[in-house]
Order: C-alpha cells, then structure tokens, then sequence
C-alpha cells in the first residue's frame, strides 16, 4: 500500500488498485492489475439507497399549528395561458385544482385559528381574512406577481389575455388574492429580488416555507434557492454550513408546474428541476401532505 498527495487530492494504492479519495469515499482510479492466472474483478455498482435512507428530504411537514409557516404563490398569472409563448404544453395537469385546495386550506386554517382566538378574548370579534390574523400561528399567504420589464413578455403589464381586456399580469382565478392577503410584484426570476419578501418572512418569524406556482424551473426554482442560501427561515431553513440538511424550504410537486423546453417535455423538465432542489435547497412533497400540516386532508376529496 502507498499513498499520494497532489494538491488537494490524495491517492491511494490497494492490492495494485490506484484509489482517488475525496471526503467521504475510495473512488477508484485504475482497476487492479489481475495477477497470473486470477480473474479480473468485475467492478460492482452501488446499490440504489433510497432518499429517505440517506437522509435526504423524508418529505415531510410539521404541523401549522406548531410551526409558523407562510404560503408563497409564486407568478401564478393569466399570461401563462398564453398558446404559444411558453411552449406546446404544460405539466402537472392537477395544478390548478392542488393551488385552489391549499389555498383554501390555508385560508380555512386562518379563520378557525381566529375563530378560536375570537371566542377566548373577544365576544364579537370583526372579520377576519388570512394574512390579517393576529394569532402567533396564522399562516401567512403571500402572492407573488411577475412584472416582466421586456415589451414582449406575455407578462409584460401592458398586455391582455386574447379577446379580453384582462391583463395578462392578473391573477389565475385559482389563486385571486383575497383583500388582506400580501401582493408583492416582482420584475426578476427571484421573489426576493426588489420586493420586501426577506423582510416579511423574517419579521413575522416564519420557519416553513411553502412554495407554489410557475414555473417550476425558472422563478419557482430561484426563489426557493434564494429562500435557502439566505437562510431566511434562521436555522429552520436552508442547508446547514456543510451543504448538509434541509428544514423549513418545502416545494409542492403537484402544485408547481412548467412548459416543454429544448426538446424535453414538459413532465421531464418538471421532474428534473425538482429533482435538482430535493434534498438540497429544499423538501419536495405534494398537496396531501400541506393539507396534512394545514389539518385539511379531506379538502382532497379522497
């Protein structure tokens, strides 16, 4: 046996095997020189580990009531049902009804969480509204609309949906703003980019993070790498100082969506970039568990 240190790379040799060592792992360089009359040994493949083994992304939420948690709707607009800007087609065909179900859930929360609060403090409370609770728990729902700078952005503001006169920068039903709940525009592929995002989510202490919205690998993508390396849920959120863990940054599968690109289709596209946050920027899970930590699982209908 001998060792080798090049710069940062050390090398070691086994039984006439050259080995390349980084942190964790031998990885070998050359294979071993079979003596006389002795097979060569055939290389073996990893066995497949499965992300919960390793320890990546379990999918898993905590429970609203627990955890201070907020709701971002990223860009989910009516330019994005323009035929022809985005792309032949669109994956995650359940979007729309998964937006409506957590966002009712969410809002439903808010008003037995104020109802609650009513009913102990206060015998005629007024109306209350999600993101307008003053309760320590109350989820917070944050809309965020893109403003595209460029003249020939479907979500440019001075556009409209063909054969109306809606803007194409308005709000997709599924996800139409109540009154109180927070609108911030953005003019970037990141939520955090001009707006006051950061400051809110760090003002009102909140540790789960809910992403949803379009498109999946543009601005649902950035904003949630930009909510990780910001660390803007304190040590709930984002990967630890050795690029390891994730906590409160959670991406809804069924509740993002994204366009064909490059020759791949939509699904594909969809299934990567959300392959590409797993276990690293954030927790991928999908509606029935935010229905699950909202207390809502029967707004599924299953």
């Amino acid at each position: 046996m001998w060792y080798l240190f090049i710069g940062s790379k050390a090398y070691v040799c086994i039984n006439d095997a050259i080995y390349r060592c980084n942190k964790y792992h031998l990885i070998i360089e050359t294979p071993p020189i079979p003596k006389p009359n002795q097979p060569r040994i055939r290389k073996k493949t990893a066995p497949h580990i499965s992300p919960a083994v390793r320890g990546i992304s379990a999918a898993t939420m905590r429970p609203a009531v627990s955890t201070p948690t907020a709701i971002l709707l990223v860009d989910i607009q009516e330019g994005f049902k323009h035929p022809t800007h985005w792309g032949e087609s669109r994956s995650t065909p359940s979007f729309e009804s998964n937006v409506e179900a957590i966002l009712s859930a969410a809002r439903a929360y808010n008003t037995r969480l104020e109802t609650n609060h009513a009913t102990a403090t206060d015998p005629a409370p007024a109306p209350a509204d999600a993101g307008s609770t003053p309760s320590q728990h109350a989820v917070q729902i944050i809309h965020i609309h893109h403003h595209s700078l460029s003249p020939t952005s479907a979500l440019h503001p001075t556009h409209r949906i063909a054969g109306s006169s809606t803007p194409s920068v308005a709000a997709n039903p599924c996800a139409a703003p109540r009154p109180h709940e927070a609108v911030l525009v953005k003019h970037h592929n990141s939520s955090f980019v001009g707006t006051d995002l950061e400051a809110r989510l760090r003002a009102a202490g909140v540790r789960q993070l809910v992403v949803l919205g379009l498109t999946t690998d543009h601005c649902v993508s950035t904003t949630v790498r930009f909510a990780a390396n910001l660390q803007v849920l304190g040590g709930e959120g984002g990967p630890d100082g050795n690029g390891e863990g994730v906590h409160g940054v959670v991406v809804v599968r069924d509740a993002t969506a994204t366009f064909a690109r490059g020759g791949f289709d939509a699904e594909t596209v969809h299934a990567v970039s959300l392959a590409s946050l797993d276990g690293e920027f954030a927790q991928v899970v999908e509606t029935k568990d935010v229905l699950g930590a909202l207390g809502a699982l029967g707004a599924l209908g299953a």
